[in-house]
């Protein structure tokens, strides 16, 4: 069922930078971590969500597709919703562009 490009991705490409921002709230220290690897690393954990979605992890853990948790999870793997994170990584990644740039900032970066 499609109900239009916003309802359909909308959601998926802001649930990375989201995230992002409430870890930031509490990790407010710019370093090569927030500004490169959280991103990253939130696109990670889109990845595993989508393949325990494809693994019908609910299935497994007799968990209902109804309950606060089954909606949470999800129920349907899509390798579009991958894009969609990773549509959402790369916004967070360009607005932290100036700060990928400043060499203090990722001083020991490699």
């Amino acid at each position: 069922m499609h109900h239009g490009f916003i309802r359909d991705y909308g959601g998926d490409v802001l649930i990375i930078p989201l995230l992002y921002t409430f870890i930031r709230m509490f990790w407010v220290e710019d370093n090569k971590v927030t500004i490169l690897y959280l991103p990253l690393g939130l696109f990670l954990f889109g990845v595993c969500i989508e393949l325990l979605q494809g693994a019908n992890l609910i299935d497994i853990l007799k968990i209902g597709r109804k309950s606060v948790l089954g909606v949470i999870i999800g129920s349907t793997c899509d390798w579009k919703d991958i894009l969609c994170y990773l549509a959402g990584t790369a916004l967070i990644l360009s607005w932290n562009y100036k700060s990928l740039l400043n060499p203090q900032k990722l001083r020991g970066f490699l």
